[in-house]
């Protein structure tokens, strides 16, 4: 008889159980049915979200297209200079380029080109079309399998171009100037001249790039080659210019700190007053006639770099290395090199007149016809130096210094 009732007793909790399960089943089947619901329907709004604003972005584009057309077809792709057809230009492409995507924008960008609103034909010309203060950021105007890469005289003045791609491309006269070209690639392009086929011949003044008062903060020029650029008063922290091959190049005033020049090679041109703390110009040439005046290289990897006939005057060059470097017809005069260390390197007719040598180190240096007149050369290391018919008169320098040199051949010294 208990054990009749402990059955009933066990079958009733069962029953229970039962009764209390399939509601809470049906519930959480609800819940979970809502759920994926609410999922899809999120999911199709977002759809349907993106289909609307991609049509959106196309009917835009088309306006635009449709105005410009309408200027170029009334006044031509000068727009015949007239001040208000540029305005609307302006206004019309700006307000296209602010609501559109960056595939759109290169579109666009590259249609102003095509059309010659955004490229100027002579030095004192004026584009059609102003971009400035255009954020163009990701432009890529040419796709990396189109065989033509080339753009001549493309003014993009005073754009947003952060992580801008020019690789590989000829952007013979461009301008640049006052443009934010952050992250920008530059790698592998030239600016060498084209044959004009209006003038039938080759045009090479019309060549020069202007990247002038740019912010250029970690873009590369990687294996780039120009001639005749303008980099005038740019910042190009932590650039890389590894292989970057210049000639007649304008960096005055530039802040390059941290810069890499290693194997870089740069003739005739000038990087007064530039900033140039921390480079890297690992085994770069400089020379001919590459002016350093006052420019200042403090902590600078200098080893195995070569120099001929450049201007290093009043130039600071504090705890920089130049093992190795070799020195032809350079001056130095009134340079701060304090802490420097030339060891093993190679100097045939320096001036360093007035320069302030001071603890630098000299060791196993090898320097022919150089010029140390009032030269501080205080606790400079010259053990195993040679010195070969170098003057060191009224230059500040104890006997037991030159007592380390290996060689004073025919060098005139302090009486």
């Amino acid at each position: 008889m208990q054990q009749e009732n402990n059955n009933n007793s066990c079958f009733e909790w069962i029953q229970l159980f039962i009764t209390i399960s399939i509601p809470v089943a049906i519930g959480v089947y609800t819940i979970l049915e809502s759920k994926r619901d609410f999922a899809i329907e999120t999911h199709n709004r977002k759809q349907d979200l993106y289909i609307a604003d991609d049509q959106q972005k196309d009917l835009i584009l088309h306006e635009c297209q449709k105005t410009l057309s309408k200027l170029i077809e009334k006044y031509g792709t000068k727009l015949n200079k007239s001040s208000s057809a540029s305005i609307v230009a302006r206004f019309t492409t700006l307000s296209a380029l602010n609501r559109l995507d960056s595939n759109r924008r290169n579109f666009l960008v590259r249609l102003l080109y095509e059309a010659k609103l955004i490229t100027y034909r002579s030095d004192d010309y004026q584009p059609p079309v102003s971009l400035q203060s255009a954020n163009l950021t990701d432009l890529n105007l040419i796709d990396d399998d189109s065989e033509q890469r080339i753009l001549v005289h493309l003014s993009l003045e005073g754009t947003i171009m952060t992580r801008a791609d020019f690789h590989e491309i000829n952007i013979r006269g461009a301008r640049f100037r006052d443009a934010i070209l952050i992250n920008a690639d530059f790698s592998w392009t030239w600016n060498s001249p084209t044959f004009d086929d209006e003038m039938n011949t080759f045009k090479y003044n019309s060549s020069k790039l202007f990247f002038d008062n740019a912010n250029l903060t970690s873009a590369s020029f990687f294996s780039a080659t120009y001639d005749n650029v303008d980099f005038t008063r740019v910042i190009m922290i932590y650039a890389n210019l590894h292989m970057f091959f210049c000639v007649n190049c304008l960096f005055d005033s530039v802040t390059m700190t941290e810069v890499n020049l290693e194997n870089a090679a740069i003739e005739n041109s000038s990087f007064m007053f530039a900033k140039l703390d921390y480079a890297n110009l690992y085994r770069s040439k400089f020379g001919l006639n590459v002016d350093f005046y006052e420019t200042i290289m403090n902590n600078v990897n200098g080893a195995y770099t070569n120099f001929t006939k450049c201007a290093l005057t009043k130039t600071k060059l504090m705890n920089s290395i130049f093992d190795y470097a070799v020195f032809i017809d350079s001056t130095f005069s009134y340079a701060y090199m304090h802490k420097v260390s030339m060891k093993y390197c190679r100097v045939i007719n320096g001036n360093f007149t007035g320069a302030d040598l001071s603890h630098s180190d000299w060791r196993y240096a090898h320097c022919e016809r150089c010029i140390f007149n009032q030269a501080n050369l205080t606790n400079a290391n010259l053990f195993g130096a040679t010195f070969i018919e170098s003057d060191f008169r009224y230059s500040e320098i104890m006997e037991k210094q030159l007592l380390q040199t290996a060689s004073l051949e025919w060098s005139m010294l302090s009486i």
